[in-house]
């Protein structure tokens, strides 16, 4: 609609017209996801892998390889995922995502954007696994592609009969060797999951009570219902523990040292065979700020539940790791805490938590301002008879 002025100084122009991704499907299936909220319905795959896919945003912090921004957005403030390539991760290591049981009457259309940049990539695979865990391969690819662009690649798949569809990244021989994703989309056709909204989908084709996830009682036939859920050695994942950097610090997952360099040692969970991995604050941005580690929300908790954990609090004559429990609808409550030096080593904390209902658990560190806190970390979470 043109509204005139009266005057001849009022001409208005309009150029290049376009509909985008308007084919229906192409929003709200199950299998898409542009990844700037998140990691949409998408599941890390458990069995057979040795690390996981990452959500990111500019580039992957290694030189020759990964994007610089997302596809999306295209700017260095959006979100894609990718495979770090670079130690410890060796050859051959594989990293794989999934998407949850999806049935259509099809035709579908499979769409995603890639970028494999790097002179050491390795190889990237799309498959569509059916329940008796047959697998056709959609689409495959090895090596650098596409100059250092964002790369669409689009396969036809007709109909889905209670199927999902796996994204494996397999490590090239160096660390220039990223791999990454972007704006996935099942085109063509209404797909619909196999479980509604108010179910939750386990790993094999099962439904159960969303209400049952996260309730420290095993619903699904694989347990897929209790995997992330806030019991944690962090060797592969955070398990469902969300880094929270409103307060400007945030917390993140790393890697232990055989020696003590950079104020760590090894992880808890190795006991020293091993570097192995756990959550650090990192504490060197600024002053007087604090991180949150939030878990899941859980159901009830039985009487004698307790939380139980391993902390590193060295190198700190200031500053405070606290425990806040928050049930649904009520602020959270403090109920452990810790401050000050406790040595270059890992220390044991436990809460109990006792009978709780629709509630919350974070690990929050305040740095204090006046004082030096330089290294914080959190390792083996395990929530303890907790069945109610």
């Amino acid at each position: 609609v043109v509204h005139t002025t009266g005057s001849f100084q009022g001409d208005i122009a309009i150029d290049d017209i376009s509909f985008v991704d308007c084919t229906p499907g192409a929003e709200n299936s199950p299998a898409s996801c542009d990844f700037e909220g998140g990691m949409c319905t998408l599941q890390h795959v458990t069995t057979n892998v040795d690390f996981n896919w990452e959500r990111n945003k500019g580039g992957t912090g290694s030189y020759n390889t990964g994007p610089a921004t997302d596809h999306t957005t295209n700017s260095a403030d959006g979100y894609y995922i990718f495979t770090e390539a670079s130690y410890p991760r060796r050859q051959g290591d594989v990293a794989a995502l999934q998407t949850t049981w999806m049935n259509s009457p099809g035709p579908c259309t499979l769409n995603f954007w890639y970028h494999m940049e790097g002179s050491q990539i390795g190889k990237l695979d799309v498959d569509l696994i059916s329940t008796d865990g047959t697998s056709t391969s959609l689409f495959s690819k090895e090596g650098e592609d596409g100059g250092g662009d964002w790369v669409l690649a689009s396969q036809f798949i007709g109909r889905l009969d209670t199927q999902m569809i796996k994204y494996t990244g397999t490590r090239g021989d160096g660390y220039q060797g990223d791999i990454a994703l972007d704006d996935i989309n099942i085109v063509g056709c209404d797909v619909s999951p196999l479980c509604s909204g108010k179910e939750f989908t386990c790993g094999v084709p099962e439904c159960v009570a969303a209400e049952k996830e996260c309730n420290f009682r095993t619903d699904c036939s694989d347990a897929s219902d209790e995997k992330f859920c806030g019991t944690c050695d962090f060797e592969e994942t955070i398990c469902g523990w969300t880094p929270d950097d409103s307060g400007n610090l945030t917390w993140n997952r790393a890697q232990g040292s055989m020696g003590y360099s950079f104020g760590y040692g090894p992880d808890h969970t190795n006991n020293g065979s091993s570097p192995g991995w756990f959550m650090k604050m990192d504490v060197w941005k600024g002053d007087d700020l604090e991180a949150r580690m939030v878990s899941r929300q859980f159901g009830s908790s039985g009487v004698s539940c307790s939380l139980e954990f391993w902390y590193w609090m060295w190198y700190s004559s200031g500053g405070k790791l606290v425990v806040e429990v928050q049930e649904d609808g009520k602020d959270p409550v403090e109920v452990w805490s810790a401050d000050g030096d406790h040595g270059k080593k890992w220390n044991q904390g436990t809460v109990k938590l006792g009978a709780l209902k629709n509630f919350k658990v974070a690990f929050k560190g305040v740095k204090n301002y006046k004082y030096h806190w330089k290294y914080v970390g959190l390792d083996d979470i395990s929530f303890v008879n907790c069945q109610a």
